[in-house]
C-alpha cells in the first residue's frame, strides 16, 4: 500500500515533527502554581490548563502566601524569567506597568480568602 501526500502536507508533517523535538519549558510543580498565580494577578490572560492552575493557586492559602513572599523577595525576577521562557514577551515591562494592579488584585484575593495580609510593592517598583 502506498500513501500519497502533497508537498504542503509533507511540510506540515515535517513542521509537526520538528515542533515535537523542540525542548519544552518545564516548570516545577510547586513553582508552576506560583508563576501562574502571579501571572493571573498581573492580568495576563491564561487559557486552558494554565488558567485552571492559576485559579487553583489563587484558591489555596499556602500558595497565596508563597506568591506574596516571591513577589516581595529576590525570586520576583525568577517569575519574570520563567514567564519569558514560557513565551510571554516583555514580561518585565508588564510587571513594571501593572505594579499597582498586581497589588490590588493580590490584596483582593487575600481578603477574599480571609487573610489579613497585603502585598508590599517596594520590590516590584525597583525592577
Amino acid at each position: 500500500m502506498r500513501l500519497l501526500i502533497s508537498e504542503s502536507q509533507l511540510e506540515g508533517l515535517i513542521a509537526h515533527i520538528n515542533e515535537g523535538s523542540k525542548p519544552k519549558q518545564v516548570i516545577e510543580e510547586g513553582w508552576k502554581d506560583v508563576v501562574y498565580g502571579a501571572a493571573s494577578l498581573m492580568g495576563i490572560e491564561l487559557t486552558g490548563v494554565n488558567a485552571h492552575t492559576a485559579k487553583n493557586a489563587l484558591d489555596d492559602i499556602k500558595t497565596i502566601k508563597k506568591i506574596k513572599s516571591t513577589l516581595e523577595g529576590p525570586n520576583v525576577m525568577k517569575v519574570v524569567d520563567t514567564l519569558e521562557k514560557c513565551g510571554l514577551k516583555d514580561a518585565i515591562d508588564k510587571v513594571k506597568v501593572g505594579v499597582h494592579k498586581i497589588k490590588t488584585n493580590f490584596d483582593n484575593v487575600a481578603k477574599g480568602k480571609g487573610l489579613d495580609i497585603n502585598l508590599s510593592i517596594i520590590n516590584l517598583l525597583e525592577l
